[in-house]
């Protein structure tokens, strides 16, 4: 059985992006939640990224206004490693059943990852295109995102450029240094 409409698979054919509800139950939501809080709280004895992926880049990476009383972890690399709740959610959920309404049914894992914005920080993500993070020798490609927290005006929601994935892929060098970002000029056509 399909868990998106054909509607919402051509949403995301024509914009490259669909919002989709339900791709958890609300138990498991409430897991995933009290798992990432305890990383935040294991967060504050800490003054610097720390733990180990397999590759040695830290898992948890804290943002340079980071202090006990003030956490601000920024990023958890592969949680699927080092969480049943995220490997699950990951592997075999709604959100997998919609990746392969959208790909279809030979679906690959590449990685997983936890971005946060908690509140007081001052983590930003610019304008960027995620395919050039992580090339691949094909375009059928997704990145599947699952809000722990509601998105609001007033939290730093995620911003999408509808129709930005069927190109041009853009530079995320800036003056031959990689920023992670596109130029502020291809930017600026983003948020018209």
């Amino acid at each position: 059985m399909r868990a998106l409409q054909e509607k919402q698979v051509e949403a995301f054919r024509d914009n490259g992006a669909i919002v989709a509800a339900n791709a958890v139950s609300d138990d498991v939501l409430r897991q995933l939640r009290e798992v990432f809080s305890n990383w935040v709280e294991e967060s504050r004895a800490h003054d610097a990224p720390y733990g180990k992926i397999c590759d040695g880049r830290p898992r948890f990476d804290l943002d340079d206004d980071h202090a006990p009383d003030h956490p601000s972890l920024r990023r958890v690399a592969s949680p699927t490693d080092v969480s049943d709740v995220y490997a699950a959610v990951a592997f075999d959920s709604p959100m997998t059943d919609m990746a392969c309404d959208l790909l279809g049914p030979d679906v690959r894992f590449h990685h997983a990852k936890v971005n946060s914005k908690l509140p007081r920080t001052k983590t930003v993500v610019k304008w960027h295109q995620d395919f050039p993070f992580d090339p691949h020798s094909n375009d059928d490609t997704l990145t599947a995102l699952l809000f722990l927290d509601d998105v609001t005006e007033e939290n730093g929601p995620l911003m999408i450029a509808p129709g930005s994935h069927r190109g041009p892929l853009l530079s995320h060098f800036q003056n031959g240094v990689f920023t992670g970002a596109v130029s502020d000029a291809a930017a600026a056509g983003f948020e018209k």
